[in-house]
């Protein structure tokens, strides 16, 4: 079987990381967002996050969302759902469902985060930090590993 991998870093976002309280807030606002890509083809997500300029803020998050829509709109909600996973109890065993949201303490540099559970046809991020003006950077996804 033929292996699929870009072979460029696909640019979905530069600009301003905005702060905001959570996702909610953040999914509401289009400098949060990023551009969109199909995942025809692909098992994971590569996805860079360079942080030009690092204002005041103490941590950064990200969420991954995906869409099985024909044509998503970035800025529809309804239209995204997040990554949701595992999270299992030691002492039970039993397992129940958590959102998947990287967050880190930003600094001017750049990051990898390799999603391994991609699922529906279109991917894009919410990405925003805690507080404070002045983050900006670049967000560049690498579709890995299909057939």
């Amino acid at each position: 079987m033929p292996v699929f991998q870009d072979k460029e870093l696909i640019r979905v976002k530069t600009g301003r990381f905005p702060a905001a309280a959570d996702y909610t807030v953040a999914e509401l606002n289009p400098f949060n967002l990023t551009d969109t890509i199909p995942l025809y083809g692909c098992r994971e997500i590569d996805c860079f996050l360079d942080i030009r300029q690092l204002g005041t803020a103490t941590e950064m998050h990200v969420r991954f969302r995906f869409s099985g829509e024909t044509a998503p709109v970035i800025g529809t909600i309804a239209d995204w759902g997040y990554l949701m996973v595992d999270n299992i109890d030691p002492l039970t065993g039993i397992s129940t469902v958590q959102d998947y949201e990287i967050v880190f303490t930003p600094e001017a540099r750049r990051y990898l985060f390799r999603i391994t559970q991609t699922s529906g046809t279109w991917v894009s991020c919410v990405v925003w930090v805690d507080q404070g003006l002045g983050t900006d950077g670049n967000v560049f996804f690498v579709r890995q590993g299909g057939t």
